[in-house]
């Protein structure tokens, strides 16, 4: 079941309290209105009752679809992360953030993609944009999808769009074909699926840890 509670919010604007819910546990499954709630973050914007203003509020929470078998813990500080992970009990194929790339995540799973293909990719694609831009600050990559189906990588420097990577279904069978062998199973416990995990894997560690 969804887990909620009630806590005091300081509005940024007008400095005034007022209550606002917080979500620790959204189960998509019995809830499924969160389901949208979450992907457009209205789950986590604050409206102040006094002045109007609006401001999103980012937390730890957990994110459970049990038709999909899929739990995702979000964690807003490395704290958080570290916390989940000793508390987790080994039933579920799980992955643990402290980034906002949730939205990216679920974007990924609601196409019925494989997010560690999605992230040796990124990977791959970002190798070549250093290569092809010798001097250049950490890039952020992103994998979306627009309402049409199109698909692609975005490349983000200090905030700010540079380029992107087309991205589609034959691209994504050539890498199926390619790794989809060597890709460790789904197993009970932890599993995060990200640039380090992309880079261990592709340099020989086929499980993918350090």
């Amino acid at each position: 079941m969804s887990k909620n509670r009630t806590v005091t919010v300081c509005c940024p604007e007008c400095k005034k309290e007022s209550e606002f819910t917080v979500w620790d546990s959204i189960n998509t499954s019995i809830d499924p209105d969160m389901e949208a709630k979450v992907r457009d973050r209205s789950a986590f914007l604050f409206h102040c009752p006094d002045c109007g203003g609006e401001t999103y509020l980012d937390y730890s929470f957990l994110y459970h679809n049990m038709d999909k078998k899929l739990m995702i813990q979000y964690a807003d500080t490395d704290e958080a992360a570290a916390e989940f992970i000793g508390a987790l009990e080994e039933s579920w194929s799980t992955d643990i953030f402290s980034s906002l790339k949730l939205l990216e995540k679920l974007l990924i799973f609601d196409k019925g993609l494989d997010d560690r293909l999605i992230e040796i990719y990124k990977f791959i694609v970002m190798l070549r944009y250093r290569q092809d831009r010798k001097e250049c600050n950490d890039p952020v990559l992103f994998f979306y999808s627009d309402d049409s189906g199109k698909m692609a990588v975005f490349i983000y420097e200090d905030g700010e769009y540079i380029c992107s990577s087309q991205f589609s279904d034959e691209v994504y069978n050539d890498l199926s074909l390619k790794y989809a062998d060597k890709l460790p199973e789904f197993h009970k416990g932890v599993m995060l699926a990200d640039e380090n995990w992309a880079y261990n894997f592709l340099t020989g560690n086929v499980d993918g840890e350090e």
